[in-house]
């Protein structure tokens, strides 16, 4: 008597053979990918933050990093720089914003950047986004009526911004870059914040409310001037 073909018994002996490709063309003993593939894979996954993070910085400021010669070459005094290191402890271990005050050319941004680019190594994962953005062109972007516009709503979410040369929009556009510093600080979000004006300044421009918010509780780093 004919017994009955054990369809499932050998399809699931069947899927338990190979022979298997990886997606490099190499054979081998398990589905999915060979061991270098897979190493590769992981290190992409790994540096996707911090391809995230260094993708919106501005071109001529993604050399910045702690270990380049070039940023301590920049930013004066150099003492600044070991403040940025340990002010990116703090931001990275408890959320501490950071902000950084100097006039044009004093390297305030490149420091930024080195800390926006040491945030997005060590906190890593997909979930945690940092981003550069430029105060000028928030408060110059505009949203459909009566809504944020897209860049301000993403300046807005991101884990960790960069917000820089605050203070040199125009006036009618500083209730943006208010509304940005606003949301993030009830939404308790680090920002590291760069900017040519001194406390007093940022406060007369844009009021005790939002100058509370830039400073309270930030490690506040001199670059440059009178504070060399």
């Amino acid at each position: 008597m004919m017994r009955d073909f054990d369809f499932v018994g050998w399809l699931s002996q069947t899927m338990g053979k190979g022979p298997w490709k990886c997606r490099c063309g190499v054979a081998i003993d398990h589905p999915g990918v060979c061991d270098p593939c897979g190493e590769k894979l992981a290190r992409e996954q790994a540096e996707a933050p911090v391809r995230t993070a260094v993708e919106s910085i501005p071109p001529r400021f993604r050399w910045a990093r702690f270990d380049a010669e070039q940023l301590r070459e920049r930013v004066r005094p150099v003492a600044a720089v070991q403040q940025a290191i340990e002010a990116t402890d703090l931001l990275s271990s408890i959320g501490q914003s950071v902000v950084i005050i100097g006039p044009a050319g004093s390297g305030k941004t490149s420091l930024a950047c080195a800390i926006l680019r040491a945030v997005a190594m060590r906190r890593g994962g997909h979930a945690w986004r940092c981003r550069f953005a430029a105060a000028l062109e928030i408060g110059a972007a505009r949203g459909a009526y009566g809504t944020r516009s897209p860049l301000e709503s993403d300046a807005i979410a991101a884990s960790c911004l960069l917000l820089d040369d605050v203070g040199q929009e125009t006036e009618a556009d500083r209730i943006h870059i208010a509304e940005v510093l606003h949301a993030r600080h009830d939404a308790e979000r680090p920002t590291i914040v760069t900017s040519a004006f001194e406390p007093p300044v940022i406060h007369a421009r844009y009021g005790g409310g939002v100058d509370r918010r830039i400073f309270e509780g930030a490690s506040l780093i001199f670059v440059g001037g009178q504070h060399v």
